[in-house]
This record gives structure tokens, sequence and C-alpha cells, in this order.
């Protein structure tokens, strides 16, 4: 089976669980996973802070919360279990209609930044589309699946590659240029023609698949 894998970020204020533990300049959310319970996801999820009784204070004060519950923890960290006393809010049902697994997702005040693992890029836009749907602007960053190799990932074929890699070692990106197009082909054993054609292809492939990738057509 095929698998994707997408990072994307979140305004904190964008979605219920961000809102809620919002709370504090210097509180740091690390979320390790949802339990399915009926109906609602339940979140686990570590708490990084200063303050933890005003952050446990805070948080169960809010209408929106049933209980808040410290499981373990330290000093200086604490794992807490939080159930809701309404339905599930927009993010997270999204990722619940769409079978989606949260691998990894950190919070602060201002954004939350997830990795989440679908069956397909279909899946993926699926989950977008209901974000939006719901009102939750996400932000992708990267989409990829980890099944894949570098070149796979970012389309070069093994010549191209080594040829973006040769320009580099080689210094024909420095400024001032410490080699020729000449040179390089030679290096390889093709005219300087061949290997500017080769190199040029092997950038717009890294373009279009890192900082093209998730630009708005």
């Amino acid at each position: 089976m095929s698998i994707v894998t997408a990072e994307f970020s979140v305004a904190s204020d964008a979605f219920v669980l961000g809102q809620i533990l919002q709370d504090g300049e210097d509180v740091q959310i690390d979320l390790t996973h949802f339990v399915p319970i009926e109906t609602a996801l339940v979140p686990y999820f570590w708490v990084e802070t200063s303050d933890f009784e005003g952050f446990e204070t805070t948080v169960r004060a809010d209408e929106r919360v049933a209980s808040l519950t410290a499981l373990d923890g330290g000093s200086n960290k604490t794992l807490y279990q939080i159930e809701w006393a309404t339905e599930i809010d927009g993010l997270l049902a999204a990722l619940q209609e769409h079978d989606l697994i949260v691998e990894e997702a950190t919070g602060t005040a201002e954004s939350w930044r997830f990795r989440i693992r679908g069956s397909d890029h279909g899946n993926l836009s699926s989950f977008q589309q209901t974000c939006h749907e719901h009102d939750v602007p996400i932000e992708v960053h990267r989409v990829w699946n980890p099944n894949e190799s570098d070149l796979d990932r970012y389309g070069l074929s093994d010549k191209q590659r080594k040829a973006v890699e040769l320009a580099f070692t080689d210094g024909y990106f420095a400024v001032p240029r410490e080699t020729t197009l000449g040179e390089l082909g030679q290096t390889v054993g093709i005219t300087g023609q061949s290997f500017a054609r080769r190199l040029a292809r092997g950038l717009q492939s890294l373009i279009a698949e890192t900082l093209l990738s998730n630009s708005p057509r």
C-alpha cells in the first residue's frame, strides 16, 4: 500500500485543541497520540511550562473540556489526557474522518506543526478540503512518500544528481565561479553544452519538487 506523509502548520486559535492549550507564552505542547472513544478523539500530550497549576486551572475552566487528567511526569514535563464536553472540532474531525495518523504534533501559544500519514495523495487532498470546509486554514509545508528514495522524491536521474553535486562541490555556484561548464563536462566525459543541459534539468526538478511543490499554480 502506498503511504504518503505530510507536514503542515495551523494557527493555535484556528482549532479547539489549540485554543484550549494556548494559554501562557512559555507553554510547549507535544502531542503523543489520540485514542478514539465513541465519536471523539481523546488526546494525550506532554506539557512543558513553568506554571503547571496555572495551566491546569485555565484548561479545566474551559467549558469545552470535560476533564483534564495528569498521568505522569516530573518537575519539567507532565503527560495529560483531555476529554471533551462538546463535539470534536474541525481539525480533529478532519483527521478522524480521513483516517489519518498523527505521527508528531508540537504546539505553542502561536501555532502548531503536525506530521501526519495517510494512504495516498488523494487522501491528504481530501483532508485539506475538509479543513477548508470547516474554516481551518492549514499551511502544507511538505508532502512525500517515505518509501521513495531521494532521487524518486525530487525527480532527478542519477546523472542529473551527479551533475548537481559536481557543480556544487567544484565551485560552479561560488562567487566568483571556481570552474566552468566545459571543465565540469570534461570531468564526466561530455561536452560543456551537454553538461549545462543536464545540470539545468536537474536544477529544474529540484526547484519544482522543493521550493514550488506547495506553491499555488
